[in-house]
């Protein structure tokens, strides 16, 4: 069975706070904790769009299969045993609802989060219309010359 991976923006500061957290629980050493800023990441080696997985949280399961979002963190939760009552309000009448909207709102509101280092590799970092633009290739990463 293949391991169940959390992908992470370590330079995220509020993203790092997070995932250390989840790292201090129980049923935690279990999980690969896979920081996606690291110069060394290859989100297509993992089958990933590099754009994407910085703007949206992913998890892959044991399955091989691509979690994202709120659902992602739900994931995490339910193999964390001390989060367990996190998991069961996910399932209250409008939770995941209310979850997904709080959610879309910081998605809008990361990009100007603080940020560990000024430089992202592979322009990783970019969002939104930056992010399009390098899809696009009408604009040059931070890493290009």
């Amino acid at each position: 069975m293949a391991a169940f991976r959390v992908y992470f923006d370590g330079k995220c500061v509020l993203c790092s706070r997070e995932i250390e957290f989840y790292r201090k629980q129980s049923g935690a050493e279990a999980l690969e904790w896979v920081d996606i800023s690291y110069p060394g990441f290859d989100a297509k080696a993992e089958g990933l769009d590099p754009l994407t997985v910085m703007r949206v949280f992913h998890v892959r399961n044991e399955l091989g299969e691509l979690v994202t979002g709120v659902d992602g963190f739900i994931e995490i939760w339910k193999r964390l045993p001390a989060l367990s009552l996190w998991v069961k309000g996910s399932k209250l009448p409008g939770a995941r609802t209310l979850m997904k909207w709080g959610y879309q709102v910081f998605i809008r509101v990361r990009p100007w989060l603080p940020r560990r280092e000024e430089d992202c590799p592979d322009g990783y970092c970019a969002t939104g219309r930056s992010a399009q633009k390098i899809r696009e290739g009408l604009l040059h990463d931070r890493s290009t010359p």
